[in-house]
């Protein structure tokens, strides 16, 4: 246990300032925090018998840098309120902004109010403070508070951890292997080809001072490797993590955390209720029943109760769930008392693991029976809503319609906690708990049919799409998959790991889409793959699908010889069943692989025949998704008065539907049109437009594709100001996605705008900073793109010698990409 657990309820204000003054001149001090020095001498000597001036305190104590979780410590010792409640105060707020600062953060919002542990919130910050400490673990039995006191502390570190402070739900992650892509999901980084999810979580963590919030590692323990490999990658890394059992490796620093101290039932009724055990059971207590108060007749049977209970916050918030059944003398006969079971093991892990357990088992039993059903079989859930606890809880004794009833049941007795707004009520269960139910579910021999009832309702959910174009319809559906996600994987590894084939090949072949939307490209194409390999007699049409999302997927990864080969096995499948839709798709998948490989004229043929297609089956979104992938085509090659005419029939079409998605495309291509044709008033107006409908809509790759040729079209109308600030964007956006080709574009936007300021050499140290970077991505620009940025380029070598740009290229070329980046987002010289 590290040595300063229990300083801060200790120390004196006088000795925090000493300490933090240490060797400096009292004068020196006293003059940046704006005080008298005797002031500050009698502050040092503990000398002050009034109270502390709380604008003096606050100067000094920011003239001293102190971080929040220091600053916190002094206050409290000095006897004043906390930063926050500081902050009210309108003549004070301004003082303490500079701990009130906010990080990027994911950081859930607390249900309930924090209770207790304001000296470890404290010790914990100013120990996560220190740069030599870059692993602290809170070990502790589960129910110990362990998730709630991370948070807590988490946000107290925002001040310290500027770049970001990031929660990590691990929870639901069994495989050790899914630690960095589910860290990588939880910073928002995107899949990029040929690019793992430790590349990607190092590249964009490796220059940053954040925080990561791992919680329940317990499970995925031997990812302890891998956490360790990223610390040292990293240098600016600190990881807060919660675990049962301590993580094991090199410069860990381990924090048990205990349950809350039990009060003796013979203290004064004050100390009694102020005791941190005694007040969570109380506003626990008033959350169940309002009229619930505490007096000095019932505080000692809150305290024997909170001792029987062992102190553990979860036991005890069990318990006064149900203090509207049961007065306080029932609860102390009623609640079993662990010292009464027999157990093997360590006796304080054993008797806190029974406390809790057989809590919950006390406040199981007391549910009806048809609650106690529910109750198990939503154990094998991961999140879920009244829909899907009804489709995997309904049986012959759990009528549906009774789903909602016990389902506040179950919430009533804290056994499942309610997330969400009102209008769809969403719910969770905590590991702890969700432990329990499964051993009631097995108890009862009912967790395989419990499982199959979950795989089905996910399949059910998978296979209710709606039609792939147009794609905006299925906004609603990617949400709910995405919301879904960890019951969608639990289903997929059951199917696989039950050996059912079928199962994983509907799974995997209706969701697809959604892997390549959201993107989630690798994890999309490995169940696809799977399925293919492991299934030899699969119907038609999913074996078409399976064929149609791989080559996809491939495509995404520039594996476009593979992607035709699967494209063309699937367009043997789509036509022998009929299907003019599946065949669209896969003529499109066709006409990109080959765009790259045997050249445009292929291309060009494919997508006719897809634009063919869409017409036999009178499908105007899709015969406007193949008229933009025909526009794309002609434009990319420099074609641009054949792109006239189709242009024109998909703008048409796109107005005629009204499809928001289908009308920025078409305003992107003919502002792309415009802008490398150097009709530049009508590329500002069509990209301008195009960027308006996308920002309504979900992020998607047009909507910084248009935004960069936007900023292109401002930089060549003299607008340098606006389309820095747009490149600036891009770049921002890209850094996080890892995405080499993006980056590089928007550095070359960066050049342009350079050398119009007379910057030549700058330009020419990002051009060279731009060529590693499209090295690096294996990607080449399209042709007509390709020759106006040689037109660029040529303006620009103009303006310098050929010795100096080339000196100039070398020296970005050679420049590390993090670095790079740095300099280019950084404040721009002349």
């Amino acid at each position: 246990m590290p040595d300063d657990h229990s300083r801060a309820g200790c120390e004196t204000l006088a000795e925090i300032l000493s300490r933090h003054v240490g060797g400096r001149k009292q004068i020196d001090v006293a003059r940046n925090a704006g005080l008298p020095r005797a002031t500050l001498n009698r502050w040092l000597r503990s000398a002050s018998d009034a109270p502390y001036h709380r604008e003096g305190l606050l100067r000094l104590l920011a003239a001293l840098q102190l971080s929040r979780a220091q600053a916190s410590r002094a206050l409290r010792a000095a006897g004043l309120p906390t930063i926050d409640a500081l902050a009210a105060d309108p003549e004070l707020s301004a003082l303490v902004a500079r701990w009130r600062v906010r990080a990027p953060n994911n950081l859930p919002a607390d249900l309930t109010s924090f209770i207790g542990r304001e000296d470890e919130v404290t010790n914990l910050a100013e120990q996560l403070s220190d740069p030599a400490v870059r692993l602290v673990a809170l070990t502790g039995a589960g129910g110990s508070g362990k998730t709630r006191l991370s948070l807590r502390v988490a946000r107290e570190l925002f001040d310290v951890f500027t770049d970001g402070v990031t929660f990590v739900a691990l929870a639901n992650v069994r495989d050790p292997g899914q630690v960095l892509p589910a860290i990588g999901a939880a910073l928002g980084l995107a899949e990029t080809a040929g690019a793992s999810p430790a590349v990607r979580v190092t590249a964009w963590l490796a220059p940053r001072h954040a925080l990561l919030v791992l919680d329940n590692l317990e499970q995925v323990i031997d990812c302890g490797p891998a956490l360790a490999a990223l610390l040292r990658s990293a240098p600016r890394l600190t990881i807060l993590a919660t675990s049962r059992v301590p993580l094991a490796i090199s410069g860990e620093h381990r924090w048990p955390v205990r349950p809350f101290a039990v009060p003796s039932p013979d203290l004064p009724f004050e100390k009694l209720a102020s005791s941190p055990a005694v007040e969570l059971f109380t506003q626990r207590a008033r959350a169940a029943d309002p009229a619930f108060t505490l007096t000095a007749a019932t505080a000692p049977d809150m305290a024997a109760l909170c001792a029987r209970l062992d102190g553990l916050p979860l036991a005890i918030e069990l318990v006064a769930a149900r203090i509207g059944d049961f007065s306080l003398p029932d609860l102390v006969a009623t609640v079993p008392d662990p010292l009464d079971l027999a157990s093997d093991g360590p006796r304080d892990v054993a008797l806190r693991h029974r406390a809790l357990r057989e809590t919950i088992a006390w406040s199981e039993r007391l549910l009806p029976i048809t609650a106690q059903q529910l109750f198990a079989s939503l154990g094998v859930l991961h999140g879920f809503d009244e829909s899907l606890a009804a489709g995997v809880g309904k049986g012959p004794s759990v009528a549906a319609e009774a789903i909602p009833d016990l389902l506040a049941t179950l919430a009533d007795a804290s056994l499942i906690e309610r997330v969400g707004d009102d209008s769809a009520p969403h719910y969770r269960m905590l590991a702890t708990i969700r432990e329990y139910a499964l051993e009631r579910l097995d108890a009862l021999g009912e967790h395989e049919a419990a499982a199959a009832r979950h795989a089905s309702a996910m399949l059910a959910l998978a296979e209710d799409a709606p039609p792939y174009v147009p794609k905006a319809t299925r906004a609603g559906w990617f949400q709910h998959i995405d919301r879904e996600r960890a019951n969608i994987d639990a289903a997929l590894d059951w199917a696989q790991s039950t050996g059912d084939s079928l199962l994983l090949a509907r799974l995997a072949s209706a969701l697809w889409p959604y892997w390549l939307e959201y993107p989630l490209g690798r994890i999309g194409y490995h169940w696809v793959t799977t399925a293919l390999e492991h299934a030899d007699d699969l119907p038609a049409r999913v074996r078409a699908e399976l064929l149609t999302g791989a080559s996809h997927f491939e495509l995404t990864f520039n594996s476009h010889d593979l992607a035709y080969a699967h494209a063309t096995e699937a367009l043997a499948l789509w036509q022998k069943i009929n299907d003019p839709v599946g065949q669209a798709h896969i003529f499109a998948t066709l006409g990109w692989a080959r765009a790259t490989t045997d050249g445009p004229r292929e291309a060009f043929t494919m997508f006719q025949w897809q634009l063919e297609q869409w017409q036999a089956a009178d499908n105007e979104l899709g015969i406007a998704a193949a008229l933009n992938d025909i526009v794309m085509l002609l434009i990319a090659i420099g074609e641009f008065d054949t792109a006239l005419p189709y242009l024109r029939q998909q703008r048409e079409i796109a107005q005629r539907t009204g499809d928001p998605l289908s009308q920025s495309h078409a305003l992107h291509n003919i502002g792309l049109h415009a802008l490398l044709r150097g009709d530049i008033p009508t590329a500002l107006r069509e990209l301008g437009e195009a960027v308006t409908t996308l920002e309504a809509l979900r992020p998607t790759f047009l909507t910084t594709t248009s935004k960069l040729y936007l900023a292109t079209a401002q930089c060549l109308a003299g607008q340098l100001d606006t389309a820095e600030a747009g490149y600036r964007e891009l770049l921002k956006l890209h850094e996080r996605t890892g995405d080499h080709w993006q980056q590089s574009l928007a550095i070359l936007g960066h050049a342009a705008v350079a050398h119009r300021r007379g910057q030549a050499e700058r330009a020419a140290w990002l051009c060279g900073v731009a060529s590693t970077l499209q090295h690096d991505s294996g990607l080449t620009p399209m042709p007509a793109v390709q020759a106006f940025y040689e037109r660029e380029l040529t303006l620009l070598r103009a303006q310098i010698s050929d010795e100096a740009f080339a000196a100039a290229f070398a020296r970005g070329a050679a420049v590390p990409t993090n670095e790079a980046l740095g300099v280019v987002l950084g404040p721009v010289d002349g």
